[in-house]
């Protein structure tokens, strides 16, 4: 066994695309040192056959608080360590993603050995306007869409707040790489209780909030970036 897991998760649905994140891992990562994980969100008996030749699988039972509003399933990247106890570093990839180059699992590597939360952003030089759609109505004139606004609305946020947020990059949830020894971990775990608390007891917070952006890893590691 190594000390590195590339892990990911995936149901019947997305099956293919792990398939083909699956052969773009092979294609540009030496894995003599690498072994890759998944994570059963599920797939049935032919798929998970299929996989248990190529990767390691486990099902994970996850159930944080009774009668939750929050699919648990949206936070199994926080339990890595609990999953896969005997790796000293993770790359989540999701399953929907494809590597086109070993270097960004490099680079991924690099940055958490410095101990930093490695992850990468959906904005680049080179396709400024990836997350931003412009349909236009007639000459200047036109409806701007953007996931970051969609994302700040389902977390709650004002109208003001999105129109300021909709336009800036922000972190990929889908793409991250931490040590085992982390205090990351220990820091988003402890948001994710308190959030889980909040969603269960107070009534004033609207249950699609909770399940928005604020159920996935990208807020979590908002509140990592400012503590660490």
């Amino acid at each position: 066994m190594n000390n590195l897991a590339i892990v990911s998760a995936c149901s019947d649905k997305y099956f293919h695309l792990f398939l083909e994140l699956l052969h773009s891992i092979k294609k540009n990562v030496e894995l003599k040192k690498i072994d890759i994980c998944l994570i059963d969100n599920g797939l049935n008996e032919k798929n998970l056959s299929y996989n248990k030749k190529k990767v390691q699988i486990i099902s994970p039972v996850i159930k944080f608080i009774k009668n939750s509003p929050v699919d648990p399933f949206e936070y199994v990247q926080l339990f890595l360590p609990k999953y896969f106890p005997n790796y000293k570093k993770y790359i989540w990839i999701d399953a929907d993603c494809w590597l086109n180059s070993g270097s960004a699992i490099k680079m991924l590597i690099e940055a958490s050995n410095k101990g930093y939360f490695a992850i990468s952003s959906m904005g680049d030089r080179d396709c400024p306007g990836a997350m931003i759609r412009i349909d236009w109505l007639f000459r200047n004139m036109g409806i701007v869409k953007s996931q970051n606004i969609k994302h700040s609305f389902k977390l709650g946020l004002s109208t003001k707040e999105a129109r300021y947020l909709g336009l800036k990059p922000h972190l990929n949830a889908g793409v991250f790489a931490l040590d085992k020894k982390s205090n990351s971990f220990v820091i988003a775990l402890f948001h994710l209780s308190g959030m889980l608390l909040f969603a269960s007891f107070n009534n004033c917070l609207s249950l699609d909030a909770v399940k928005g952006a604020s159920g996935s890893i990208a807020a979590v590691a908002f509140c990592i970036r400012l503590l660490n």
